[in-house]
């Protein structure tokens, strides 16, 4: 593995070998494991694997023919790491996670700088303004919040519609409230998925 800065990038690789006669198992087994665990943080530590590759065939071992199947991963060991996601309430009045490529957060302050006597001629700045804005990237889908933005861009619901979304971090800080829209655009490019970036504000 590699260090950056505390942070540990750890390559890895799984072999397994089917049962006696039979791929379907072992194949279906590690599918199932790379589709659940990939991208799943826990415990500063982010996982993420290939799909499972069947690298040899047909292997006289023992009695009977076996073969191998071989997944790469590379594990994000980061100490203290304090990860965010975003989380939307939905129609059904749950919390369902925003599926997203990438997320981002910003904060900004407009300030007003005003002279004071006694102060050397130094300007002091007071907050007249704060501004928190979400800003993610997803595919285009069938989830409730894709719809609901398009409905929106389509003039099908009031642009005025607030979407309640959660931002909670890996140590169970979180921060909750109702955001407006304030930016959807998407492009299509011909053999990729269609993805969207979502921007919204208080």
């Amino acid at each position: 593995g590699t260090l950056n800065y505390g942070a540990t990038f750890l390559p890895i690789t799984i072999e397994a070998i089917t049962v006696q006669n039979k791929i379907e198992l072992c194949k279906q087994f590690l599918f199932d494991y790379t589709q659940t665990y990939n991208l799943v943080s826990s415990n500063n530590i982010m996982q993420s694997y290939t799909t499972p590759t069947n690298t040899i065939d047909f292997v006289e071992m023992f009695v009977g023919y076996r073969s191998l199947f071989e997944i790469s991963a590379v594990f994000l060991i980061a100490q203290n790491s304090n990860t965010f996601n975003f989380e939307y309430f939905n129609d059904k009045g749950e919390w369902e996670k925003i599926e997203a490529i990438d997320m981002k957060l910003s904060f900004s302050n407009q300030l007003d700088s005003q002279p004071f006597f006694n102060t050397n001629n130094f300007a002091k700045s007071e907050t007249r303004v704060s501004v928190l804005t979400l800003t993610f990237v997803k595919y285009l889908n069938e989830d409730e919040i894709d719809n609901k933005i398009f409905d929106i861009v389509y003039k099908k619901i009031p642009n005025t519609k607030s979407f309640k979304i959660k931002i909670i971090h890996e140590n169970g800080k979180e921060y909750i409230d109702d955001f407006k829209l304030l930016e959807a655009v998407t492009e299509k490019s011909i053999g990729l998925l269609q993805e969207y970036i979502a921007t919204f504000t208080l």
